[in-house]
């Protein structure tokens, strides 16, 4: 099951702070000029809740509230004040937090001594796998279940809700679905997600064939839910959007900034070939992979979607996911060159294949002037850094592993540019 929305909570924090100031100076109007220290919180409701709703509650009953074992005391004050209905949820939830931290902190081990001992060495997390280590995981699980029925209990809000007003990234997963439909889908994940994380749990990082023989039966158990739930016509529109095949799709989208009918265009090539090579290992039913076979559909993917997006972007994405360009990019904004900077450093890459290239192959040099030439070569592009770079930057170009093939050519091997990046091959 989904964990409860935190990220209020850590906002209320702040607020709780505040609150807390606001109770140790004693400034409400209500309570000035009257004793600092807050009474015992009596079981009954508080004085401004008693009174009818009349009253401001004071800094000392705001105080006692804070420190009852009952945060629906709390609550209360917080309603009489007028406090804004997301606000006051916000505070409940960092009030609640507070009250179960003893109780998460007793079910997880606490590293921080063991830090402060032996400040030499990372704590030793390989226990995590231990009967002991997988119960603890457990009962956190468990302990996270009765923290969000208690806060569902204190606030009215269901903890496993679908947010899709404060969380865009499941708006744009659960878009085209009706919302009812989407909470009942949004559920359903939760929970088959929880049953996931307890297979993975007992396999403690060891998956046997029954463990996967588990998982598989389980997804196909949850495509059996997720087809009675969802028409056709919504199960297409989810997939679009949250479907494994679409966080791949996406991913290419973003790195070739590609339009929404590209992206569906992306979407329909990476689905056909998810669905030739099942790519959730889950669902293979143990067959194995031609990995032959995937590595060719792989490269004739990788044409396909060449095609859609153009030469031209599809070259430009290459260059600025290239290690040598975004170190040469970073250069350039790091030392106020003009934005070009980068693309003069990375064609020097092209110049010297071309340059090895032909050096290799010149049948009139021996064996000897070819290394010499391509260590010439290599001195060369060197010195071109430098003076685009000057003498500081270049050395910390190439400190930070850029160019690195540069090595090799210095030592008479030619560079040769293929689909996987640049390298190397002696050039005899």
């Amino acid at each position: 099951m989904n964990r409860p929305r935190l990220l209020a909570a850590f906002l209320g924090a702040s607020l709780l702070g505040n609150l807390a100031l606001l109770v140790r100076s004693g400034g409400s109007a209500s309570s000035a000029g009257g004793p600092t220290d807050a009474p015992s919180f009596p079981s009954a409701a508080p004085a401004a809740v008693q009174a009818g709703a009349t009253q401001t509650p004071s800094a000392r009953e705001l105080g006692a509230a804070l420190s009852a074992a009952d945060p629906a005391a709390f609550r209360a004050l917080l309603e009489v004040a007028g406090v804004d209905a997301k606000l006051r949820s916000a505070l409940l939830q960092t009030l609640l937090q507070h009250r179960y931290a003893d109780r998460f902190r007793a079910v997880f081990p606490d590293y921080a001594e063991e830090m402060r001992a032996e400040w030499w060495r990372n704590p030793d997390y390989r226990d995590w796998s231990s009967p002991d280590q997988l119960e603890r995981q457990r009962a956190a699980r468990r302990l996270q279940e009765e923290f969000g029925a208690d806060l569902e209990r204190l606030t009215g809000e269901d903890p496993r809700a679908l947010d899709l007003e404060g969380n865009p990234w499941l708006a744009r997963q659960y878009a085209g679905i009706p919302r009812a439909k989407a909470e009942a889908l949004h559920r359903l994940l939760g929970d088959y997600q929880e049953m996931e994380h307890e297979i993975h749990t007992e396999a403690a990082g060891f998956e046997l064939p029954a463990d996967r023989e588990k998982l598989r039966l389980l997804q196909a158990e949850r495509e059996r839910d997720i087809a009675a739930l969802l028409t056709p016509e919504e199960r297409a529109a989810w997939d679009l959007r949250a479907s494994p095949t679409a966080d791949r799709a996406r991913e290419l989208a973003t790195r070739y900034s590609a339009g929404e009918e590209e992206y569906r265009r992306i979407y329909a090539l990476q689905r056909a070939f998810d669905e030739r090579f099942d790519s959730d290992f889950a669902s293979r039913d143990g067959r194995s992979v031609d990995w032959d076979l995937h590595r060719e559909a792989q490269a004739e993917l990788e044409k396909d979607i060449r095609r859609l997006i153009g030469e031209e972007r599809y070259l430009a994405a290459r260059r600025d996911g290239d290690s040598d360009f975004m170190q040469a990019r970073a250069a350039a904004q790091r030392l106020g060159l003009p934005a070009e900077t980068a693309g003069q450093i990375f064609a020097l890459r092209d110049t010297v294949a071309e340059t090895s290239a032909r050096i290799a192959g010149d049948a009139n040099l021996a064996p000897a002037q070819k290394k010499a030439a391509l260590a010439r070569l290599a001195a060369d592009t060197r010195a071109q850094v430098e003076r685009t770079l000057g003498a500081e930057g270049a050395r910390a170009y190439f400190e930070r592993g850029a160019m690195s093939w540069l090595d090799e050519v210095g030592r008479g091997s030619r560079l040769i540019l293929g689909e996987n990046g640049p390298e190397t091959q002696p050039a005899e």
